[in-house]
Formats: C-alpha cells, structure tokens, sequence
C-alpha cells in the first residue's frame, strides 16, 4: 500500500468519523428534545395517529384548541397536533415571562420565516425600516391625514359598492378588497397612484399569491422542498407579482428621488416619502428594493383588513338591531364637526369601537396568535423546558371565550366593551378595539405586538361609518342567522359565496 492509499484511507476514516459524530449529536439532541416535550401533555392523542391527528385538525382546529385550553388551563401549557406538525400552546399563565425574551431566545422572525417559507418565497421579513415608519410617522399622522383617507373611503364606496335605493346582492370582499387597497394606498403611495387599476390588481392579487406560494411549498415534504419550489406555478406566480410591482413602482420611486428638495409645499405626505428620507439612515439602498417595501407593507395591510370589516358588516346585516344606535352616535359625534371625520369625532365612536372588538372577539382571522420560534432552550418558571426548534402559539380565540375573562362569551354584546370603558373601572381604555391585554391578543402581544392597528382601527372605523350612514344592510335569509366562517386549521374567514344586501338609506 502506498504513502498517498494510507492519505486517502486516513482522510476517509475522518470524514466518516465527522459525519458519525455529527449524526450521534443530532440523534441525541432530537432524542433529548421530544423527552423534554413528552412531559407537556398532549390534546386528541385519541383521534389516531400523526397522520390521522394532522388531517383532523384541518376541520377541527378551533373545537382542538378549545378543548386543550379548558383542560389544561391550570397547567398554562399543552401540545397540539396541527397540519405542521406538533405546536406547543401557551396561555397567559407564561405570556409575560414569554413577552420579555430576547429574540435570540424565542423569535418572531424566524416563526414568520417558517410561516411564509421564505427560503424559497423570497418575502423578506426584516424590513425594519416599515414598522419604524409606521410607529414613528403613519401612526403619529393619522389626524393630519383623516380627512384624506375618509375622502378615499367614500370614493372607493361611490365607485365600487352599488347605488340603488332598492335591495342589491353583493359579493362583498372582491369589492372591499379593492377599496382597502385605495384607502391603503392613499396613505402609502399617495393619490396619484392608489386608484391606477395596475396598483389595485397588485395590491389586491400580491398576497394571495403569496399565501398559495407557500401553501404548495408546504404540501411537499421539507425534503424535497428545495428541489421542487423553482417548478411549483405557484411560486413562479409569486415573482410574477413582484415584476408587475417593480415596473409600477419603481418609476414612482425614481420620480420621488429626483424631486428631493425640489417639493416645496407639495411634497408627498405617505409612507413612500418618509420611507425614502431615512433610507440611507436604515440602509436600504436600491429602486428595487424599496419599491418593493411597499409590497411587504401591502401584504400586512390589506386582506386582514377586508376580513375585519367583512365579519363586522356580516354581523351588522344579521342583527340589525344595532344599525340605528350605531347611526346615532355616527351623527351625534358628526354634528360637532361641521360633519367631517377627524380624530376628535373618531374618538367619539366608542360604540362603533366596541362593537368592532366584539366582532373580532367572534371572528377572528385565525384561531391562534403570538407565534414565536424557540431558538434557544428556555425553561419557564414552573419548570417546563421548551427545547430549540420548538414552535409555541398563544389559543387567542379559546382565551376570549373564556367565561372567567368574559361574562356570557357566546353572547355576541356590541355593547360589551362601551359598558366596560363607560364602568370608570382603571384600565377601561385598554379594552379599545386596538387595545392590547393578556385577554384580548388579536392584534399579538409584547414588543411584535401589530405596529399598524391605529391604522388599520381608523380605515376600518371609516369604512363602516360611510356604510351605515348610506345603506340599509341585510342578509339573504335572515331566518338561518348569520353566516358562517369558513374554518380550515388556523384560519377563519368569511364567506366570499355569501351575498350582502345592501339598499341605500331613504
């Protein structure tokens, strides 16, 4: 045997003693990882296998997390078999201790990576620069620009919504689709370019591309994910998207860089602007890239507020006994303000407020929030250790039906929350329709909490106050109640089949 065999023999014996070493500390840490979550106690190990469990959960999420949240609320902590695989749930029992973690810890980014795929969508999800944007100009903005966006809501009803006096079916979310990208687009891209129809078909379709993006991703095994995603049409669907947006987008970007310092007192007052005046602050650099911002900031705006304000019409059609107080209060509030919208007469709509929250506590767009990536093995305060890889999520919709937290919770009251801020009771404020508590999680919790919900709570209030305050609202057959969501694993969306009538008031 020569010098150079005994080289080779030798690099090979190392190679393989490196891959053994290797394969024995994965074995062992996955070993000591499922031992560690073992002592969480599982919910519906009675339905079957992992298989059978996963297929169920698809039909029967909510009734899933309901049943783990009331057997295992004192424990705080249970597993759940979902379509994903196995998800520990938390309630708010460790929700603070959770809250105050570093994101090296427990992190939202790396759970958002692994909800959109995006090793294989592209969609980027560090784009720091929008929530700074949001929570430091969009947010403080919304007085300055609520008489603007209410000018977009009612041309986005006149144009969009029918105008006869008497009853018309309506497919209601394509058309609220395409208002809340006008609204939304006021305030991110200016009136020049939020009712240009290439703008709305991209606002519109840009999401829920992505969504059946990476829905076809997570229908094939992890495995073979990164030889499939290139041919999936779905994602091909995807970057289609993006090419649209950046021809539109990126023009309107260059114009806005040649005219810096050159505005005077018509400079653009949008998210657009103030994003491309702290670019190089944040360093984000290139046309590309921050035309494309305005699709991340797009796809976190648009379609979560059509279904909050789809769910809120529906159950308005279906119990119009609130119809007239909330008119009531509509005119009242506007007869103070020579009959415009802004923040003072906003502020006023605490009934409209409560009776959003009220809806959103009945329908929210997902049964779970508050989904965070163990990325370091933690211990909580009672012992439990969640090890690294870990997905946890916080049973949000089981939580508000909670009859401990909610008297009555599966009386649907649009007056529950008014009562309780109108009480004088200390934190009568936090249970505003953006109001954030361990209670009430729709909008997520901590320092990921939504930055855009003030935004969002002001389109949503204007949309549904220029509604009441035009048109009569019913249902199709009253006698069968209201409609019913369309329940698939974690989402819960309302019916696009079902029609609104809509009649315009006399």
């Amino acid at each position: 045997m020569s010098l150079s065999d005994v080289f080779t023999m030798e690099k090979a014996l190392l190679w393989s003693s490196i891959f053994l070493a290797a394969g024995a500390t994965y074995l062992m840490s996955y070993v000591m990882s499922q031992k560690a979550l073992s002592r969480i106690p599982m919910i519906g190990l009675e339905l079957g296998n992992q298989k059978q469990r996963e297929k169920i959960f698809l039909g029967r999420a909510k009734l899933l997390l309901q049943q783990g949240y009331n057997k295992f609320k004192q424990n705080g902590i249970f597993r759940i078999t979902t379509a994903e695989g196995t998800r520990v749930i938390i309630n708010h029992k460790f929700l603070d201790e959770i809250r105050d973690m570093s994101d090296d810890v427990i992190s939202f980014e790396t759970a958002l990576e692994e909800t959109l795929e995006t090793k294989y969508t592209t969609i980027p999800t560090d784009e720091y620069l929008i929530t700074h944007c949001v929570k430091a100009d969009l947010t403080p903005g919304l007085a300055r620009l609520a008489g603007t966006i209410d000018d977009e809501v009612k041309y986005g009803i006149d144009t969009e919504l029918p105008q006869s006096e008497d009853w018309a079916p309506i497919k209601l979310s394509p058309k609220l689709l395409r208002i809340v990208a006008m609204v939304s687009g006021r305030a991110f891209i200016g009136p020049n370019n939020c009712r240009d129809e290439t703008w709305i078909k991209i606002a519109v379709d840009y999401t829920l591309n992505v969504f059946a993006g990476q829905r076809a991703i997570k229908s094939w095994r992890p495995i073979w994910r990164p030889l499939v995603y290139r041919f999936l049409p779905e994602v091909k669907q995807i970057h289609a998207s993006r090419e649209e947006a950046r021809k539109f987008l990126v023009p309107i970007v260059q114009q806005r860089k040649a005219m810096q310092g050159k505005w005077g007192d018509n400079k653009p007052d949008d998210m657009m602007q103030w994003m491309l005046e702290k670019a190089d602050a944040w360093n984000v650099k290139g046309d590309d890239r921050q035309a494309f911002q305005q699709l991340t900031l797009t796809m976190a705006a648009i379609h979560t507020t059509t279904m909050t304000v789809t769910q809120a019409l529906y159950d308005l059609a279906a119990m119009p006994e609130y119809v007239q107080p909330l008119r009531d209060e509509l005119n009242e509030a506007l007869a103070q303000s020579v009959g415009k919208f802004d923040k003072n007469v906003l502020s006023k709509l605490q009934l409209l407020d409560s009776f959003m929250k009220e809806s959103q506590r009945f329908n929210p767009p997902g049964f779970t929030s508050f989904r965070r990536k163990v990325r370091r093995g933690v211990t909580l305060s009672d012992g439990t250790y969640l090890p690294t890889g870990v997905t946890i999520e916080v049973p949000s919709h089981a939580i508000a039906f909670d009859p401990e937290l909610y008297p009555e919770p599966q009386k649907f009251d649009g007056y529950r929350f008014y009562n309780i801020r109108k009480s004088g009771a200390k934190d009568a404020d936090r249970h505003q329709f953006v109001g954030i508590t361990p209670s009430s999680l729709h909008f997520g919790y901590g320092k990921h909490a939504c930055p855009g919900r003030f935004f969002a709570a002001n389109e949503i209030k204007l949309i549904l106050a220029n509604i009441l305050l035009k048109y009569d609202l019913g249902i199709t057959n009253p006698e069968e109640g209201r409609y019913k969501n369309i329940e698939f694993a974690h989402q819960n969306i309302p019916d696009p089949r079902k029609d609104l009538l809509l009649k315009k008031v006399a």
